[in-house]
Formats: C-alpha cells, structure tokens, sequence
C-alpha cells in the first residue's frame, strides 16, 4: 500500500511502501552520472539510508530541496543524498549540467534518467518528490508510520532512525568525487538579472551567492554578498541563498533582490554599502495554506520569491512555485494580483514562474516551460508560445512596446516587430558586431535599459548588450579590481597541481615552469601573482608570471653515492591566473594554483628543463 506525505514548506512529496513485498529497484538502463566517480547502484545502496531528490529540470524548488536536505543530512556517514533529473529535450549538455551543480553547490552525486522505470515515483503525483529507501532497499520506507509535514520533520526523523539503528548500518563509503570545483572563476558567473541602480550596473549571481556592481568604465566596484546563509549588514558580511529577480528604486537610492530559498525580499543601499531584508525572515510560512486556500490576502513571507518588480512606487513580488504576483508592503501584508494555473499547458504541470514585467497596464508572465502568459484586466492569454521544445523562451523584454525573447536552446535573441529581427546566427559562441551574425552561449534574461537590451549570458557567464538602433551586439569586458581578485599571499589555495618527481644536477639549476591551458592565454598583467613558500628549495626573482610561465633557481649541492638526500628538497608555489579565451580579451577567468613538488640528485641530466603543467580552466 502506498502512502503520500505532503511536505507544506516546499510543495514536496515523500513516498513510502509499508508492504512486505520487495519491489525490485534499480536506475534504468541510459542514466548518466555526475558529480561521481562511477555509476551508482542498488546493491552499492544496501544498508544504507538512502534519500532520492526527484526532480525535472525546470524545478527551482526541487533543487533548492537537495540543498536543504545535502546540508542537514550528508554529514551523517550512513545517509546519501542522489538528485534524480528527468531528462528533457533539448538534450542536456554537459555544461549545463555542471553548471546547474555549481550553480546549487551539490557535492553529492546527481544522475540524468531517460525515464523513471525501476524508480518507484509515484505517476500520480507532481514532482519534485523524495523517495527515503530503507537498509535493504525493498521500498521507499520510513520509521513508525509518522507523518511529516515539513523538511524539519523529515531530517529529525532520519537522524532519529539513524542513530537508533547505528550498528545495523554499513556506513557509507567515499565513493563520491565531485566535479573539479577549482576551475576558473569568471568574473560574473552564471547571471540571472541585472538593474541600474545609483549610475552602476548591478547583477545577481545565485550560484555565488551574491551580487556584483560595475561602473560605466566596466569596472567592477562591488561585490556584494558571497556566502550562503542569511544575514544583513555591509556588503562584506552580507549572505544570500539564492538572489534572482532585482528591481531599482531610484526614490530610495537603492534596488530590491528576490532572495528566493531565503523566502525574503532583500534591500541593497548602494550609498551605504548596506543590505537590509525588506521582507521574510529566512523561514517560508504555512505553504499548504498559500497554495491551496482561496485566499486573496497574505501575511508575512511570500514562499519563493523569484522576482520583484515597482510599478508606480509600489513593490510587487512574484512567488515560483505558486505562479502568483503578490502586491506586498512594508509592514508584511500582501494582496492578491493574479494566480496562473500552468498546468493548462503543454508541460505545465511541472512549471514554475521565472520572471514576470509588467507592461502596457497589463502583467506578463514567463514560466519554465518557455510559455510567457498575458494578465490584462480579467483575461488571460499566451502572447508566446513555444512550437518545438527548441523555442523555449528563458527571458523577454519589451522594445518599442514590442516583445523580445530570448531562444536559449537556439542560441537566439528574437525581436518579434512587424518585421521580426534576429539577434544571432544560432550558433553556440562568443561573437560580437551586427545582430545577424553575432554569436551568442544560451542567452537568458532579458532587461531593457535605455535604448539597449542587456542580456545574461551562460557559457562565457557574461554580459552582453543588443543595441538596438545600431542593430550590434557587444560584449560587456568586465575589468577585474583588486575588490574581486583572490587575496591572500598563501601558495597553498586553489587547484593543487602535483609535479612528477624532477631530476637535477650538481651545482644551480634552472627550471621553466609553463602554465599550458588550451583554448586560453594569460597577458603580462601584474595581477598575475606568485606566491612563494619560505621553505620551499626552490628561488625566484619573478613575483609575476611572464608569458604564462616562471623561472625557478635550483642549488643543488653534489652528493656521493648512497648520501642522503639533502634537506628542502621540494617546490612549493601558488599562482594567480588572469585567463582569456583565445580571442576574446573582453572575458576574463580568474585560475589560482598550488604548485608543489620534489626533485633529487642526478648526475647527467640538464641543469635547464621545461616542465609544462595543466590546470583545470573549465570542465571537459
């Protein structure tokens, strides 16, 4: 007999089996694995607490609930945490896949299904949903038939059964590697949405954490935020779980952020480098009743808030999961604007809003299956609609009071005029100049300012702009300040690159570290910085890569036959990469290293070596 709970705080299901029937269970045949070493299966599962996050892809919450639940439990030895993602068309590319984990931090594994055969979710049901699988894998189980009505249940009960049942656990072995998490940083990662606030750009960055400002010389002159959590106070101090939606408000000299796993409305003061919770206090509130209940009125936090928007001075708040715009106020009372039922769509079922404008005394709506529905008055209606799953829209704008969308899976940005204008050839590069041949990497969001349209830009993780009386396309070329540049002068940080072990002659010798890294290049920048240990055996003049590459002296003194080794035989470095793609100087990656390694006496050898060494820019 199946059984459902309902989770109230994030709309999730967990399923369990009271049967004493075994339900055979197993990933079906095509899954792909990441963020692991190999391929995971059942019998690997056996005495163990097993916990699978399903979820689609388009699902905000469902991966905001494999955060919740990576942070509570995957410090319990014998739990395991796997997010299960549907498959969709267009086919996922192994970016986007790696950019999703980076952009939730999941460090435990995370598999792409064809399907859910021999995955007992319930057909029945609207995803997400979490499967908690007993020690001998027969069925989706929890303890004492209890039901748990939020995630705070769900991990007290599991820590319970786990300590409860200790010695009857295997405990879980370290099969899990995660995907290099050292790669290169881009100076803006993964952009969701951008706002002109105080004569300074503004964009938020969710898989960081924070927001980052820039001046109209490209430089960026504030980060704000950086950890995960929740917390006012200086931009420095400041934490934010996932900032999405943003809106300006010149009035107050500031801009709002939709801080979407926090439940809050944040407010960013510009003038006093301060961040301040306009609304929510990082809890969500009775979920059940906000979903269901045929209420027009609503106090305190608004579950999900993806977006925010003024309109005439007034803050309107746009909540993901329930697909509703909210008219809310200082003293936490909201009201009702409009509530849309996806599930009336091809592939509504599973949609979510992600950004909502408000446009022409009418309110529009895109929602994660590439629909953007219309408000006006009491009628609704689809003002685009996706033909083929290609043509999703992942962000719109308006331009002369016509519709422009951005085609992510085409790698396209559409101006839908009397004569509709394209923005990109389709395919997937970093190309600017005149629209039609200019290139762009799975555009998103869309915001007009001026006569321009910005775009936030996966691939590269930048930002581009569409000028539209001049018809071109260029890149915003971020200038990295010494605000946003790794600090510190510790060698050991960032990526450690092992060298092999290195043979050296009697007397000094000169060896010529190169930084190889395929498809981009470093220039002769003072930013490029060494650092060295004391007591590294190892000299150096150089404080700065020149041409990518160090010098290093070696003093080796001669050794008789079977003598020791003399002391300090080992290198010791760390370097600060400033890296651009191969023609494309606008973009910049910033790649710190941890060099280390030894070498011994040999008589014979050369005492003048090249060592080239690889780190890890972007993943495979």
């Amino acid at each position: 007999m199946m059984r459902t709970f309902y989770f109230s705080s994030v709309y999730l299901l967990l399923l369990f089996l009271v049967s004493n029937t075994a339900n055979a269970f197993e990933f079906p045949a095509g899954t792909v694995w990441f963020n692991t070493d190999y391929a995971i299966n059942a019998k690997m599962c056996t005495n163990k607490l097993l916990i699978l996050n399903c979820i689609k892809a388009e699902e905000i919450t469902g991966w905001g609930a494999a955060i919740e639940i990576q942070e509570e439990l995957v410090g319990v030895p014998q739990s395991q945490v796997i997010t299960v993602i549907e498959a969709r068309q267009p086919a996922f590319s192994r970016s986007e896949v790696l950019d999703l984990i980076r952009q939730f931090n999941l460090n435990h594994p995370v598999a792409i299904v064809p399907s859910w055969d021999g995955i007992p979710v319930s057909v029945f049901e609207q995803l997400p949903q979490i499967l908690v699988f007993n020690k001998d894998m027969a069925a989706p189980a929890l303890i004492k038939n209890k039901e748990l009505w939020d995630l705070n249940d769900l991990f007290a009960a599991c820590k319970s059964w786990l300590k409860e049942n200790a010695s009857s656990y295997a405990l879980w072995q370290a099969v899990v590697s995660p995907e290099v998490k050292d790669w290169a940083q881009p100076l803006i990662a993964l952009p969701t949405d951008l706002c002109l606030a105080e004569g300074e750009l503004f964009v938020s960055e969710p898989s960081k954490f924070r927001v980052t400002g820039f001046n109209e010389n490209k430089e960026i002159t504030h980060v704000i935020g950086g950890a995960r959590g929740k917390q006012d106070g200086d931009y420095a101090a400041a934490q934010f779980k996932f900032p999405a939606g943003m809106a300006a408000s010149p009035a107050e000299n500031a801009f709002y952020v939709a801080d979407v796993f926090n439940h809050c409305v944040r407010l960013i003061a510009p003038d006093q480098k301060m961040v301040f919770t306009f609304l929510g206090n990082g809890k969500m509130n009775d979920f059940t009743k906000f979903r269901y209940a045929a209420i027009k009125d609503w106090e305190g936090a608004i579950p999900y808030p993806i977006d925010v928007q003024l309109v005439k001075g007034e803050i309107f708040v746009l909540s993901a999961l329930d697909c509703s715009i909210w008219k809310v106020s200082s003293d936490g009372k909201s009201k009702l604007i409009w509530k849309y039922i996806p599930s009336q769509l091809p592939g509504g079922v599973h949609a979510y809003a992600r950004e909502m404008i408000f446009h022409e005394k009418g309110w529009y709506m895109l929602l994660s299956n590439g629909y953007i529905i219309r408000r006006k008055g009491k009628k609704e209606d689809i003002v685009y609609e996706p033909k083929l799953p290609q043509d999703k829209a992942g962000g719109f704008a308006f331009y002369n009071n016509e519709l422009v969308v951005s085609l992510p899976y085409k790698n396209q940005i559409v101006w839908k005029s009397s004569t509709p204008i394209v923005a990109g050839d389709g395919l997937a590069d970093l190309k600017d100049g005149h629209a039609d041949t200019a290139r762009f990497v799975r555009p998103q969001t869309l915001t007009k300012i001026g006569s321009e349209i910005f775009i936030s830009s996966g691939g590269y993780h930048g930002v581009r702009k569409w000028k539209m009386m001049q018809n071109e396309v260029k890149t915003m070329g971020l200038i990295p300040t010494e605000d946003v540049l790794f600090s510190g002068v510790s060698p050991n940080a960032g990526e450690a690159l092992p060298l092999a072990m290195i043979q050296v002659e009697a007397g000094l010798n000169e060896l010529t570290v190169e930084f190889d890294t395929p498809g981009f290049y470093t220039e002769n920048k003072e930013q490029n910085l060494l650092y060295f240990d004391e007591n590294s055996g190892a000299n150096c003049e150089q404080n700065v890569l020149i041409d990518g590459s160090v010098k290093l002296q070696l003093q080796v003194k001669p050794q008789a036959p079977g003598q020791e080794q003399q002391s300090g035989n080992f290198i010791q470095f760390g370097a600060q990469l400033l890296l651009h793609p191969d023609g494309h100087p606008e973009i910049t990656l910033i790649k710190k290293v941890f060099v280390v390694g030894a070498f011994e006496y040999l008589p014979g050898v050369d005492n003048k070596q090249v060592i080239r060494i690889q780190p890890t820019v972007l993943p495979n």
